[in-house]
């Protein structure tokens, strides 16, 4: 029964707005399999323990650094930021 089938995806893609192409920018942050959204950064944060968290870009469209990275690390110390991820860490810890 085909014609069913294509019936039913056709008004599947047309409730979901599927176009037909997939275009997943995630990418993977940390050891565990967590994926952060294209418009995020993996946050690294390395206190007595090392933990990875997504979050927003703080840089937006301008080159990621420390000098503008610095929210996402949430008040502790920025170690670097480059290729999609902040790593931030406690000098006190």
């Amino acid at each position: 029964m085909m014609f069913g089938r294509t019936f039913g995806f056709a008004l599947l893609t047309a409730l979901m707005g599927f176009s037909g192409c997939s275009s997943d920018d995630s990418f993977s942050c940390g050891p565990n399999g967590l994926k952060c959204a294209a418009d995020q950064v993996c946050v690294e944060t390395q206190t007595l323990t090392t933990s990875y968290a997504c979050a927003k870009n703080p840089c937006g469209s301008s080159t990621l650094d420390c000098s503008c990275a610095m929210p996402a690390c949430s008040g502790i110390a920025c170690g670097s930021a480059h290729d999609r991820t902040v790593t931030c860490y406690c000098p006190t810890c």
